[in-house]
């Protein structure tokens, strides 16, 4: 679907304000474009900011880089999926009464957490 030019207008005028906006607060305009929507890109303190995009954009300066940025993101994600199964054990061994159950829970639990373990060595 086509924006139309009155959209497109009030989408630039959003983000001159949001631009404005990151400016009073103390930020600076980089001399670097948006990815996405080639739009000026601010720095306030450790954050590079896109206004129009309202999105937090990382500058890289090799592949190297690109690929430790993408290979942490999947860690933490990775953490985050083995913290909410965790939870989903506990929840279900404060329900749980039959003694096969919990044992099944238990290893299940144990079995995550050195996940946790080996994920935390990964990424230090």
């Amino acid at each position: 679907m086509k924006e139309s030019n009155d959209e497109r207008q009030q989408n630039v005028d959003e983000g001159i304000q949001k631009a404005v906006e990151l400016m009073r607060q103390g930020a600076t305009m980089l001399n670097e474009a948006c990815p996405e929507c080639s739009g000026p890109l601010f720095q306030l303190k450790d954050d590079i900011i896109c206004p129009q995009c309202e999105k937090k954009v990382l500058i890289v300066s090799d592949e190297a880089e690109v690929q430790e940025i993408e290979k942490e993101a999947i860690l933490a994600e990775l953490d985050l999926a083995i913290c909410t199964q965790i939870e989903t054990l506990i929840k279900r061994l404060d329900k749980e009464n039959d003694s096969d159950e919990l044992m099944g829970i238990g290893r299940l639990t144990i079995l995550w957490l050195e996940a946790l373990e080996k994920l935390k060595r990964i990424r230090s």
